[in-house]
């Protein structure tokens, strides 16, 4: 059973071994004011009188358009950023440039001239279940957003021509990152492409489990054992 050491009466104290009535007296009674001195509430760094009186007379730039413009079109700082260097929230920010007529910046990838700006920015070159796209501002007829993938315009200037839909790009090592012009066949369409890779998986299958290379049947089987080792 444990006891307060200041009223004696039985209860949980705190790590001043207080229960809660005497740890609010005493803590007030130690607490003071960093600019009155006075005695405050438990927390509190200021009293109410200090806080309002600091509020009122501090300087407050974020009221002046020339300094919004400053950070926010020169600087090119967002709104939080802004109101975390002067401590307040960034809703006041947003609501003097609006109040001056500080029209918000456009949001990233809205535009070929932004997109160094955004903190995401890799270089306009990014990879994607595994297939390469690049940043490409200019329309094209296989553009995913702001991007096309990258065995698209390697094979369009290998054959120094745009391609057109349904156009297929095929990688033969099956690997969609390996965009090197030797690596990459085109196909007319889908259905050609898809024919294409079933020729090939029962090409595979007769030189492993069929008779047309006997002769390196084992070796082959266990290069295909690596292989899945290694995919596994």
């Amino acid at each position: 059973m444990k006891y307060c050491e200041k009223c004696n009466k039985h209860c949980s104290p705190n790590t001043r071994h207080l229960c809660r009535s005497c740890y609010r007296l005493f803590a007030r009674a130690t607490n003071k004011c960093s600019d009155c001195s006075n005695f405050i509430v438990i927390g509190a760094k200021k009293c109410r009188k200090c806080y309002d009186f600091t509020r009122s007379h501090q300087d407050k730039p974020w009221h002046k358009k020339e300094w919004l413009e400053k950070q926010y079109l020169t600087k090119k700082l967002s709104f939080e950023t802004i109101a975390k260097s002067v401590g307040i929230n960034p809703s006041s920010i947003r609501k003097w440039c609006f109040k001056f007529g500080i029209n918000p910046r456009p949001a990233p990838f809205r535009g070929s001239a932004l997109r160094e700006l955004n903190p995401s920015w890799k270089g306009g070159r990014l990879i994607h279940r595994g297939y390469a796209f690049i940043h490409h501002p200019e329309p094209h007829s296989y553009k995913r957003g702001y991007y096309v993938p990258e065995h698209t315009l390697v094979m369009e200037q290998k054959l120094g021509r745009k391609l057109m839909k349904p156009e297929v790009v095929h990688h033969l090592d099956g690997n969609p990152s390996n965009n090197s012009p030797e690596n990459l066949m085109l196909f007319p369409n889908n259905g050609e492409h898809r024919i294409f890779e079933e020729k090939v998986n029962s090409f595979g299958k007769s030189i492993l489990w069929g008779n047309l290379s006997p002769e390196l049947k084992d070796k082959l089987l266990e290069l295909f054992s690596q292989y899945l080792s290694r995919n596994s």
